[in-house]
């Protein structure tokens, strides 16, 4: 039985490969556009809360509450899908501060 060598470590850019371009990419991209997916929703929430439950202004303590409850539940739904899908180790070790 061969042994092929571990690839060595890169320690700048310059050494990482195309693969490890695209990797890091793609994990940025998918960063990016869940930071402006929440981002985008803290826009539209108050209107949209008001609209459901039929509310003169966004300042009503109702809006503002059910609000929260729909933030919190966005907040933690993320961490908790990870872990329960099987999600990375280094996933799973960031969602457990979650619980």
């Amino acid at each position: 039985m061969s042994s092929t060598p571990a690839p060595r470590e890169a320690t700048r850019l310059g050494e990482l490969t195309a693969r490890q371009w695209k990797s890091g990419i793609a994990a940025w991209l998918g960063w990016l556009f869940d930071g402006l997916e929440l981002h985008l929703y803290t826009l539209v929430a108050a209107p949209l809360v008001m609209q459901l439950l039929q509310a003169t202004s966004s300042a009503d303590p109702a809006v503002k509450e059910k609000s929260a409850y729909i933030q919190a539940a966005f907040s933690s739904a993320g961490p908790r899908a990870v872990r329960f899908s099987g999600g990375s180790a280094t996933a799973s070790a960031g969602a457990t501060r979650w619980r």
